[in-house]
């Protein structure tokens, strides 16, 4: 019991010792906001009203201070005494238990001073703009004025660069002599807020026409003089190449150039009316039309010397195709007495000729132009490129026609040697036949002669002709060639087979005891000697020896062929 009873007492103690702290602590915070409410009614604001009264404001000016004081006498009549009255209340109810009461009224007291603050220090604020602003006026005022004399001295004594557009300048910089007039009027009645709108349209004016007029010098000095004398000497230019017989390929500079003066003259208004970005659009397309201009004169004067210089390598390059092309078709013809040309190589040289003709009449046409003045040089100058090309590609032309027939002369002589070769290696073949001896020859081998002879006379009979069709002639030598080769090899195998059969036969004869050995010898001269097939004849020997006496047939085969390589 005695314990539970000491318990209570520290905690009452503890509580009553957080109650005082808390009643200590606020009594701080209440006697610092007193203070902080006691410095709202510092003398140096009321004194700042005092001096804001002495400049006797008038209008809006007048209107804005009486809104300060209104918001001065809220702060001293309302807001404080309130203020006042819950501080009271705070001090009153912390003397009790009611912690949460004193705290909330301790916040809303903290609030209301807060808001009173703020506004004060607005109040003060907008109490020393009214205070300086006069000052602030005088400043601003002398800039814009040094800004207004500058422009005035420009327009009158430099008039010149501005042309007729200083007559509306001028107008401008009447009107904001006019505001800089209201500003003194409004300013000289204490009206200070009235004035500085006034200030600050007047300086956006006189900005506006500061950049305005500083375009307008080089717009001006562009159309009244640039351009001007560029249109006059293209004009002048444009009349002197006349008389010097030039032609142009474009008609109507006379009216272009009329119309760019013209173009002028409209760039000149809008710029007299201080329109100053239709003015720069004008200038762009005078400059473009100009430099058009200037581009066609200049072309026609620099092209004129190298019309005259290709005309040197036109006429050249004519007489050289023409010759070439003499040549050619004299070469045809000689050749057409004794080849067929049967790709139209003679119309082919006869359609260059014509070519080469219209190029050449091209060509004097250019020059008859020339001669009477009635076409541009560069007009001509096309042309003669277009003739140099032609002509390149004539020659060419004629080049590869050429080549694709001058070698047929010795075409023919080749296929000519080629055709006795033939001959003579058939005949050598007849000849080595004929020294094997042999009892005969089977019917296909025999045809295989008569289609290489057939194929020898054909030729033969093409390359005899008064004109010969050197396509067909290398056609047959290409077959001709083939059956042979296919022949040669025959042959080269007949002998191979027949000196193989005779000594396999003599070595055979060591087995004459053998009765198989004599019956395969029998079978091969029966192949051999009547029905003419020595590749049977050998392989029947072949297969006895290899049989009686293995590898004895290889024996002789290489013995055979290392001879022959020898």
């Amino acid at each position: 019991m005695m314990q539970i009873l000491m318990s209570i007492i520290v905690l009452a103690i503890i509580l009553f010792g957080s109650v005082f702290a808390f009643q200590q602590i606020t009594i701080k915070k209440v006697n610092k906001m007193q203070t902080q409410i006691d410095s709202l009614h510092d003398k140096s604001v009321q004194n700042k009203i005092n001096k804001v009264n002495d400049m006797r404001l008038t209008g809006k000016s007048l209107d804005a201070l009486n809104t300060l004081l209104d918001k001065y006498d809220n702060i001293n009549n309302s807001i404080v005494p309130e203020l006042n009255d819950v501080i009271d209340d705070i001090l009153f109810n912390v003397r009790g238990f009611n912690v949460v009461k004193t705290y909330n009224e301790r916040k809303k007291a903290h609030k209301l001073l807060s808001n009173a603050k703020e506004e004060m220090d607005r109040v003060l604020s907008e109490l020393d703009k009214i205070d300086k602003i006069e000052e602030k006026h005088k400043k601003v005022i002398d800039e814009l004025q040094d800004s207004y004399d500058s422009l005035e001295e420009s327009f009158s004594l430099e008039k010149d660069k501005y042309g007729d557009s200083v007559v509306l300048l001028k107008e401008r910089l009447a009107k904001i002599s006019e505001q800089f007039e209201d500003c003194a009027v409004v300013s000289s009645q204490h009206d200070y807020v009235a004035a500085d709108e006034i200030i600050k349209e007047l300086s956006s004016n006189l900005k506006d026409l500061e950049e305005l007029s500083s375009k307008i010098p080089p717009l001006y000095s562009d159309l009244n003089v640039e351009y001007t004398e560029q249109i006059g000497d293209i004009e002048d230019g444009y009349n002197q190449m006349l008389a010097a017989h030039f032609v142009f390929p474009t008609t109507g500079i006379p009216e272009k150039i009329k119309g760019i003066k013209s173009d002028i003259e409209i760039a000149k208004k809008h710029l007299k009316e201080l329109d100053v970005s239709t003015t720069v659009v004008d200038g762009q397309n005078i400059e473009s039309q100009i430099d058009e201009l200037y581009d066609i004169l200049e072309k026609e004067i620099k092209i004129k010397p190298k019309v005259m210089q290709q005309r040197k390598k036109i006429i050249q390059f004519i007489e050289h195709a023409r010759k070439q092309n003499a040549l050619l078709q004299s070469e045809l013809d000689k050749l057409n007495q004794g080849f067929i040309l049967d790709h139209g190589e003679i119309d082919q040289a006869k359609s260059l000729a014509d070519r080469i003709q219209i190029n050449a009449t091209r060509f004097q046409e250019d020059n008859d132009a020339i001669q009477l003045h009635t076409e541009s040089f560069s007009s001509i100058y096309q042309h003669q490129i277009q003739q140099i090309q032609n002509l390149t590609d004539i020659e060419q032309e004629q080049r590869e026609l050429n080549n694709s027939v001058k070698d047929l002369p010795v075409e023919e002589k080749s296929a000519i040697s080629k055709l006795r070769s033939f001959d003579n290696q058939v005949r050598t073949l007849k000849r080595e036949i004929n020294n094997l001896n042999l009892p005969g020859l089977t019917d296909d081998f025999l045809d295989e002669f008569d289609i290489v002879e057939n194929g020898i006379d054909k030729l033969s009979n093409e390359l005899s002709h008064v004109q010969i069709n050197m396509e067909d002639v290398d056609k047959q030598l290409m077959v001709v060639q083939s059956d042979f080769t296919s022949l040669n090899e025959r042959v080269s195998k007949l002998k191979d087979n027949v000196l193989l059969v005779e000594q396999s036969l003599q070595y055979a004869n060591l087995y004459k005891n053998n009765s198989e050995v004599l019956s395969a010898i029998e079978h091969a001269k029966q192949l051999f000697r009547y029905e003419y097939k020595y590749g049977a004849a050998l392989q029947v020997m072949k297969d006895i020896l290899d049989k009686i006496e293995p590898g004895s047939y290889q024996r002789i085969e290489n013995s055979y062929y290392g001879i022959k390589q020898k």
